[in-house]
C-alpha cells in the first residue's frame, strides 16, 4: 500500500462541481474490503489516505476506462480521489499504471497516462523495488519505448536511468539481443553517444554486455548509432576488459569480427591488456574456441607478435592453452610462430614453461578438490581420463624439442620438477615417457630437493606405487638408488613407511635385491624400517614390512645405539596421538607366526640365512635397553591398559614377565598402581572369557594380590 498525507488547503478539485473539494473520497465500499485498506477521516489539519494496492485484477478493470480516458469511472474502481493519485497506485513491487502498461505493451495507454499526467519525466521516472523503470519494463515493445521517449520532455534522462544492478534499457536490451529496442532506444534520444557509453557498476557499457551475450546483430545496431565508435570498441571496464575481450572470453566469432572490422588499428585493439595483463588472444583461450583464435590472428599484422606477449605473470597464450590442455589451440599457436621450440622453451616468471604447466595443471582438481588421495581412490575413471589427455599433451609439446632433457630437468620457483608433478595423480605412463626422453635418466633421479629428498622419496611419500615401480626399473641400479637418505636420514622405504602406504612398500622392496640392508638401514634418530612403523604404522604396515624381508626375525630383534628393540618402542611410545591400540600386537603376532615351524619351513623364508633360527617370542619381551628396561616394563611406566594386554595375552611364561628388574631393580609391579591394578583386572578379565584363555588367572591372582598390599601400604 501506499500512503499519501494531504493538508486541506491543498486539495485539488476533482471535477467541476467545488461542493465536492475536501469530501472523503468516493471508496467503492466492496473494493475496499477486497483490499483489505482502511480510511481515515481528515481532521482540523490533515489527514492520511492509504491509496489502494494496484493488483492484476484493478489494472484489468481500469484498462478500459482510462483507454476512454474516462478518469472519474477509473478513480472510483480505484477509490482514490483525484488523478494524481491514481497516477501513483503501486503493486507490491512498487510498479505503477504507466510500468503496467509498458509490460502489456499498450502503446495507447502509456500515450494517456502521459499525456494526463502533472509532470510527465516524474511519471516515467518512477522505479520499482528494482529500480526499474517504465522504459526498462516497455522492452519488448519498440512502439512502447517510442512512446515513453517520445512523451516525456527529456528523453535522454530517461534513458540514462539504471536499476539496481547499474544497468540501462539499453544494455538489458543489448544482453537480450532485442535489435529492434536498442535501435528505439538510440533512436529516441537526442544524444546515443552518451547512452552508449554509460558504464554499469563493473564499467560494463552496453556494447560490452551485447559482445559477452554474443550478439552480433546487437553490437551492429549499437555502433551503427554511434559516432564515436572506436572510442567505444576501446573502451575498458573496471578490470581492463574491452569489448572485444568480452566476445573473445565466450567465443563468439561473429561479434569478434565485427568488433575488428570497425575499428582502423586492430592490432592496437588485440594487443590491448586488461589489469591483469591478459591479451584478447589469451581471453579466446579461455573462451576454448579454435576459430575465434584463429580470427584474432587472422587480422594481426604480424600474429607472432601477439602470441609472444606475456601477461603479469610471464605467461604466454601458449602457457594458458597448455594449462587448460587444449591441444587445437596449441596447435594453432605453434603452427602460427617461426621457432616452435623458443616458444616451447620460454619461462614465466616463475620459470615454469608450457610444458611444465601442462604437467602441473589437474583439471579435475578443480572441480573434486586438491586432495589427490581421494581423488585417486575414489574416481579412478577421471584420473584415468586425465592422465591419458594429460600424456598426449607432453607427447605433442616434446614433439618440437630434440635436447629434451633440457625441458625435463628445469624447475619451477618453488624448486618442483616436472616429474614431481606428474607424480600427483601417480602417471605412471607419464613419468615413464618423461624418463626414457632422458639420455641419462639416473642423473635426474638422483637429484635431490632443498630436503635432500629424490624423486623416488617423493613418490614414495605420496603413496604412487605405479610411479615407483616405473623409477625403480629406470635406474640401473636400484638397490644403490633407493638406500639414498634425505638429510634427516630417512630413505624411500622410511617415507612409504611414516605415511602407511602399504602398496608403495611392497613396490620398493619388490623392485630391489636388497630388500633386508634396505630395512635395517636407520635413519638420523637410529631408527630401523620396521622401527618407522612402530613409531608412524599400524598393523598392517608392520605385517607388510615383515612379510616382503627375508629375515624378519633378525629385523624384530634389532636394536638403536641403546639397546632398544621396536617392541620397546611401540611399549614406550604408545602415548603418541597418532598411534592405534594393535601396533603392540603386530609386533608380537607376527613374531610368533614366525616361530611356527610351518611358516619357517615356508619356501620365502628358507632363502633367509638364518631360516632356522627359533624365535623365543618371551626372550624378545624379555630383552632389555641400556637401563635394563624391558617392553613390557615400558608398557606397564605407561600405564594404558590396552598396550599391556598384548602382553599378558601372548607371552608364554606370563607370571615370568613380573619377576624381571631393571638397574634399579625395580619390577614391573613397582610401576602399577591401585587404578591400573583395577582396569588391568578388570580388561584381563573381560578377555580371559572373549577370548576363552586358560592360563591367565594366575596373573589375575597375582594383581589382586598386588592391589589389597597396595591398599595396605597407603
Amino acid at each position: 500500500m501506499r500512503t499519501l498525507t494531504f493538508f486541506k488547503d491543498d486539495m485539488k478539485r476533482t471535477s467541476s462541481d467545488s461542493s465536492q473539494r475536501n469530501l472523503t473520497p468516493p471508496v467503492n465500499p466492496q473494493w475496499l474490503q477486497q483490499q483489505n485498506i482502511q480510511t481515515n477521516q481528515p481532521n482540523n489539519e490533515h489527514y492520511t489516505i492509504v491509496l489502494p494496492l494496484l493488483t492484476d485484477d484493478l489494472y484489468a478493470y481500469l484498462v478500459d476506462p482510462l483507454s476512454r480516458q474516462d478518469f472519474e469511472r477509473a478513480m472510483r474502481i480505484a477509490g482514490v480521489s483525484n488523478l494524481s493519485e491514481l497516477l501513483q497506485l503501486t503493486d507490491a513491487y512498487r510498479r505503477t499504471l504507466l510500468m503496467f502498461a509498458g509490460m502489456s505493451g499498450n502503446t495507447e495507454l502509456i500515450k494517456i497516462l502521459l499525456s494526463n499526467a502533472s509532470n510527465r519525466d516524474v511519471l516515467a521516472s518512477m522505479m520499482d523495488v528494482n529500480d526499474m523503470t517504465a522504459l526498462m519494463h516497455a522492452l519488448n515493445n519498440v512502439e512502447s519505448i517510442k512512446a515513453l521517449l517520445g512523451k516525456v520532455d527529456y528523453p535522454d534522462a530517461l534513458a540514462s536511468m539504471i536499476d539496481s544492478k547499474g544497468w540501462t534499457a539499453l544494455m538489458q536490451a543489448g544482453m537480450t539481443g532485442n535489435v529492434d529496442s536498442i535501435k528505439a532506444l538510440l533512436g529516441g534520444v537526442n544524444n546515443p553517444d552518451a547512452l552508449a557509453f554509460i558504464k554499469d557498476f563493473y564499467g560494463w557499457n552496453a556494447l560490452m554486455h551485447a559482445a559477452s551475450y554474443g550478439n552480433a546483430e546487437s553490437i551492429n545496431a549499437i555502433l551503427s548509432f554511434v559516432i564515436n565508435r572506436e572510442q567505444l570498441i576501446f573502451a575498458v571496464d573496471n578490470y581492463g576488459f574491452t569489448a572485444l575481450m568480452h566476445a573473445a572470453k565466450k567465443g563468439n566469432v561473429e561479434s569478434i569480427k565485427l568488433l575488428l572490422s570497425s575499428v582502423k588499428n586492430r592490432d592496437a585493439l588485440l594487443c590491448m591488456k586488461d589489469s591483469n595483463g591478459l591479451t584478447v588472444l589469451m581471453h579466446a583461450i579461455k573462451g576454448r574456441n579454435p576459430e575465434a583464435i584463429k580470427v584474432l590472428l587472422v587480422n594481426m599484422k604480424n600474429p607472432e607478435q601477439l602470441i609472444y606477449m606475456r601477461d603479469l605473470n610471464g605467461r604466454t597464450a601458449l602457457m594458458h592453452a597448455a594449462d587448460l590442455h587444449d591441444f587445437e589451440s596449441i596447435q594453432i599457436l605453434l603452427e602460427g610462430v617461426s621457432n616452435p621450440k623458443e616458444l616451447i622453451i620460454m619461462p614465466n616468471y616463475k620459470n615454469q614453461t608450457a610444458l611444465f604447466l601442462a604437467i602441473e595443471k589437474i583439471s579435475i582438481a578443480e572441480s573434486l578438490g586438491t586432495d589427490y588421495e581421494m581423488i585417486i581412490l575414489h574416481y579412478p575413471e577421471a584420473v584415468k581420463w586425465e592422465n591419458g589427455r594429460q600424456t598426449e599433451l607432453i607427447k605433442v609439446l616434446l614433439s618440437y624439442e630434440s635436447n629434451k632433457g633440457e625441458l625435463i630437468y628445469k624447475k619451477d620457483g618453488d624448486d618442483w620438477k616436472m616429474l614431481n608433478y606428474a607424480l600427483r595423480l601417480d602417471n605412471a605412463e607419464l613419468v615413464k615417457i618423461l624418463l626414457d626422453s632422458l639420455n641419462n635418466s639416473d642423473e635426474l633421479l638422483t637429484m635431490i630437493d632443498s630436503q635432500g629428498m629424490n624423486l623416488l622419496m617423493h613418490a614414495a611419500s605420496q603413496g604412487k606405487a605405479k610411479s615407483i615401480d616405473v623409477i625403480l626399473r629406470s635406474v640401473k641400479n636400484p638397490g644403490a638408488f633407493a638406500m639414498m637418505k634425505d638429510s634427516e636420514g630417512r630413505t624411500a622405504l622410511m617415507h612409504a613407511i611414516s605415511h602407511n602406504h602399504l602398496k608403495s612398500i611392497k613396490a620398493i622392496l619388490s623392485n630391489v635385491g636388497n630388500a633386508d640392508e634396505l630395512a635395517f638401514m636407520k635413519n638420523k634418530d637410529d631408527y630401523n624400517a620396521l622401527m618407522q612403523a612402530v613409531l608412524h604404522g599400524s598393523y598392517e604396515t608392520i605385517t607388510t614390512l615383515l612379510d616382503h624381508v627375508k629375515n624378519p626375525i633378525e629385523l624384530i630383534y634389532s636394536s638403536s645405539s641403546n639397546g632398544r628393540t621396536a617392541l620397546m618402542l611401540a611399549a614406550k611410545d604408545h602415548y603418541l596421538p597418532h598411534y592405534e591400540p594393535n601396533v603392540i600386537t603386530a609386533i608380537l603376532e607376527n613374531a610368533k607366526k614366525i616361530r611356527d615351524p610351518y611358516y619357517r619351513m615356508s619356501p620365502k623364508y628358507k632363502k633367509g640365512k638364518n631360516a632356522y633360527i627359533f624365535l623365543d617370542l618371551d626372550n624378545l619381551i624379555y630383552m632389555k635397553d641400556s637401563k635394563g628396561m624391558n617392553a613390557f616394563m615400558f608398557a606397564m611406566k605407561n600405564g594404558i591398559p590396552h598396550a599391556i594386554l598384548p602382553f599378558l595375552i601372548l607371552a608364554t611364561d606370563k607370571l615370568g614377565l613380573f619377576d624381571k628388574k631393571n638397574n634399579d631393580q625395580k619390577n614391573v609391579l613397582d610401576f602399577i598402581d591401585e587404578e591400573l591394578c583395577n582396569d588391568l583386572i578388570r580388561d584381563l578379565g573381560s578377555k580371559k572369557i572373549s577370548m576363552k584363555l586358560h592360563d591367565v588367572d594366575d596373573v589375575l591372582s597375582l594383581l589382586e594380590n598386588h592391589k589389597a598390599s597396595y591398599s595396605q601400604r597407603n
